[in-house]
């Protein structure tokens, strides 16, 4: 993978942004070496097991971050994720947080997410599930996360249901990543701080795309 990386910053010479590996860090990474099952037992039997994979798995992650980004140039070039940066840019998660309590997200997940955050510089969340919300507030207390995205999961609704919960992560002083039909950003815009929003939709087409940046420029 990194043999890719450093091929793609050599033939790309610049002319196109690449993104960071989808990291899978912190408790995922533990996740993924043990399995969700068995990690879910050694968390209550094995916690001395835990803190010790955990600080193995944080000593993994600027080592592999440092990796890909020399390898894919990215401090000369600048960082991709769904946005762009020259002072760096990654995607940050924890799935399996939807399986653990807030006390247990605070002891191994919260540390190394504050490290991950700070290390990558603008860190954007992959908040996924009803069942991590529950994190929120640990979330919240992150300085390096900037913006949220919040995956309400399937037959839950779409975000435009959901934006109290987004109007209090913006009053927090983060960003959250709203997602929706047209009408549906629009609805967003009216209640949502637009300088802490970042909106995907789609149009029909490129008339249609321009008249919607029409609006959003004589509404904001």
């Amino acid at each position: 993978m990194l043999g890719f990386y450093r091929l793609a910053a050599e033939r790309l010479a610049g002319k196109m942004a690449m993104s960071p590996l989808d990291l899978h860090s912190n408790m995922d990474l533990v996740a993924a070496a043990r399995g969700p099952q068995r990690l879910c037992t050694d968390l209550l039997d094995r916690p001395d097991a835990i803190d010790r994979a955990m600080a193995s798995a944080r000593g993994i992650f600027p080592e592999l971050w440092g990796a890909i980004t020399l390898a894919g140039r990215m401090d000369d070039r600048g960082y991709c994720s769904g946005f762009y940066s020259m002072e760096g840019a990654a995607v940050l998660q924890c799935d399996f947080s939807c399986l653990i309590g807030p006390e247990m997200f605070r002891r191994w997940v919260l540390p190394a997410l504050e490290e991950e955050a700070e290390i990558v510089g603008h860190a954007y969340y992959h908040w996924d599930g009803p069942d991590a919300v529950k994190h929120l507030d640990s979330l919240l207390s992150i300085k390096g996360l900037h913006t949220l995205s919040y995956v309400p999961g399937a037959g839950r609704g779409g975000h435009i249901e959901y934006l109290e919960l987004f109007k209090r992560v913006q009053g927090s002083g983060k960003a959250m990543h709203f997602s929706g039909s047209p009408d549906e950003v629009k609805a967003a815009h009216r209640e949502l701080r637009p300088e802490k929003t970042m909106y995907s939709t789609w149009c029909a087409s490129q008339a249609e795309a321009e008249a919607l940046l029409g609006w959003f420029v004589r509404n904001t």
